[in-house]
């Protein structure tokens, strides 16, 4: 997640979060919510819940999923399928698949 804390703020859960606080040391939280004056979650073995003063954190960061990514991906990767389907049906008809048949005989 980007942008300053302010933009930051609100009520999304988010699964895990990377807290830095402004001392220069981070923890992780999981199922955090930030808030207002602070962020909640719970620590990294799920036992215990833990709350942070909003004024503590320096930043605070998420994966998310993106569109562009993994629509690149898709594309990629549906395009290298194809070019392995067809290196394979042209090495399965052989070094001749150009050849012009041979005509057959004539049945008398």
């Amino acid at each position: 997640m980007r942008g300053t804390l302010e933009q930051q703020v609100g009520d999304e859960r988010i699964r895990e979060a990377r807290i830095a606080f402004r001392n220069g040391t981070e923890i992780s939280l999981r199922d955090a919510t930030v808030r207002s004056d602070s962020v909640i979650g719970f620590s990294a073995d799920g036992r215990e819940r833990r709350a942070i003063l909003l004024a503590d954190v320096a930043s605070i960061e998420h994966r998310e999923v993106s569109v562009v990514q993994t629509g690149t991906l898709v594309v990629v990767a549906a395009a290298v399928a194809y070019v392995a389907y067809i290196y394979a049906a042209f090495a399965r008809l052989g070094p001749t698949w150009t050849a012009v048949p041979s005509p057959a005989p004539s049945v008398r």
